[in-house]
C-alpha cells in the first residue's frame, strides 16, 4: 500500500507542530510610511507615526500580555542623486556634533528637537527610548519627528517574552527584536493619484550663441555662498564654471524643491539675464528631503524656512556691481524688481516679515501631505 501526503496535509502537519503558538504583531496604525520634519517645535498629525504592538495566540486568537521596550537605535541619511558620492541632506562629519549617534546618546531636549523621539500614554514627552512596559496585551506608542530629514531605526524588543514568542510582522531581524526604518522627509502630492518627491534644479543650459534660438537658462546654482562669486560681463561660454551646486561640504546638495517653484525660478532667471547680462545665482533652496537647513552646520537655525522646497535666495553677486544691494534688507532689491518688472506675473514674492528682500518664496498653494 502506498503512503501519500498531499501538499495540504504536509502544510497542516508543519503548521501544527513547528509554528509557535504565540506571535507578536507590530503594525503602523495610521498607515503612513514617512512623515514630515517638524518646524520650530510645532508638531501636528503630519509629524508623527503611531504604532501598535501586541502578542496573540494563533490558535485561540487570545491576546497575551507582552513586555515591550522601544527605542530609537539609529539615525542616518541615505545616498541620493546628485554629484559623485553625494549624500542627501547633512554630512554629519562636517557638523558639530559630528554624529547623529552622539545626539541620540545625549538624550536631551536637543535630541528630540533634532531627531524626534518616541512617546506613549505613560510618557507623553518624547525621548530616544521608553521604559519597559510589562503585562500589556496591547501596547501603542508613537514616533514624533525632529527638525531634520533622514532615516530613523525604531527598535522594539521584549525583555521577558512568553514561551514561543516571536515577532512576525513586519519582517524582523530576530524573534525578540523588530526594527522599523522610518523616513522623515517632505513629500509632495497633488491631484487624485499623483505623487512625487522633490526634484533637483537641473544643470543650466548656457545662453551661448548657438543656444539663443532654442532653450537656454539664465541661472547658475550655488551651494556654499561664499564661493560663488560671478563677475560682470560674463562670457556665456564660461558659464558652467560658475555653476557650483556641490561646493558645500556640510550640505553637499541644496538645490532641490517642488517642481512648480523651480519652474518659476527658471522663468525668473531668463528675465534676469535679459535685464542684467549676467546669471541669477540661486542658493539654498532645500535639501533633497527637506527639513532643517542649518547654515552654521550646528543642527540649529537661523533658517526657519528653506524646508519645503518653496524658498530660494538670490545672491548679491547676481546684481552688477554698480547697482548691487548691500545686504538682504537693502531696498534696492525692491527697486530692481520693480524697475525691470522681474517678478511680474510670476508666482513669487520676496519676504517682508522678516525683512529678507533677496529671499523668494512660492506664492501658490502646494498640497504637501504624507504618502500613504
Amino acid at each position: 500500500m502506498k503512503l501519500f501526503f498531499s501538499p495540504i496535509l504536509l502544510f497542516l502537519f508543519f503548521f501544527c507542530f513547528f509554528i509557535p503558538p504565540d506571535d507578536a504583531i507590530s503594525e503602523i496604525i495610521n498607515s503612513v510610511k514617512s512623515i514630515e520634519p517638524k518646524i520650530n517645535g510645532k508638531t501636528s498629525e503630519a509629524h508623527q507615526i503611531q504604532f501598535r504592538t501586541y502578542c496573540y495566540d494563533i490558535f485561540t486568537g487570545e491576546k497575551l500580555p507582552c513586555p515591550f521596550k522601544v527605542n530609537i537605535s539609529k539615525a542616518f541619511d541615505e545616498a541620493c542623486v546628485g554629484g559623485p558620492g553625494i549624500t542627501c541632506g547633512h554630512s554629519d562629519a562636517k557638523h558639530i556634533p559630528a554624529s547623529r549617534l552622539t545626539i541620540l546618546i545625549n538624550n536631551d531636549a536637543e535630541t528630540t528637537r533634532i531627531l524626534g523621539g518616541v512617546a506613549d500614554a505613560q510618557k507623553s514627552n518624547p525621548s530616544n527610548e521608553l521604559p519597559t512596559r510589562i503585562s500589556q496585551p496591547e501596547y501603542e506608542f508613537k514616533y514624533l519627528s525632529g527638525e531634520i530629514s533622514g532615516l530613523l531605526s525604531i527598535r522594539k524588543h521584549s525583555a521577558y517574552p512568553p514561551n514561543n514568542y516571536i515577532f512576525v510582522s513586519p519582517p524582523c531581524e530576530s524573534i525578540y527584536t523588530c526594527t522599523t526604518i522610518t523616513p522623515v522627509m517632505v513629500e509632495h502630492c497633488g491631484g487624485m493619484n499623483y505623487c512625487q518627491r522633490f526634484i533637483e534644479l537641473p544643470k543650466p543650459t548656457p545662453p551661448t550663441e548657438e543656444n539663443m534660438f532654442g532653450w537656454w537658462d539664465g541661472y547658475v546654482r550655488c551651494g556654499k555662498s561664499s564661493d560663488c562669486d560671478v563677475p560682470d560681463n560674463i562670457d556665456p561660454n564660461t558659464w558652467l564654471q560658475y555653476d557650483k551646486p556641490y561646493n558645500w561640504p556640510a550640505h553637499p546638495t541644496t538645490n532641490w524643491g517642488q517642481w512648480q517653484f523651480l519652474w518659476e525660478l527658471t522663468l525668473l532667471a531668463n528675465r534676469w539675464y535679459s535685464a542684467f547680462g549676467k546669471p541669477l545665482v540661486l542658493n539654498d533652496i532645500s535639501l533633497p528631503h527637506g527639513g532643517l537647513l542649518d547654515v552654521d552646520s550646528n543642527w540649529k537655525t537661523p533658517h526657519s524656512s528653506h524646508r519645503k522646497g518653496i524658498d530660494a535666495d538670490i545672491l548679491r553677486t547676481s546684481v552688477p556691481v554698480n547697482m548691487r544691494p548691500s545686504g538682504s534688507n537693502d531696498k534696492r532689491w525692491i527697486k530692481l524688481y520693480r524697475k525691470y518688472k522681474i517678478l511680474k506675473n510670476l508666482n513669487l514674492k520676496y519676504l517682508t516679515n522678516p525683512v529678507d528682500y533677496n529671499h523668494l518664496q512660492y506664492m501658490n498653494f502646494i498640497n504637501i501631505i504624507v504618502l500613504p
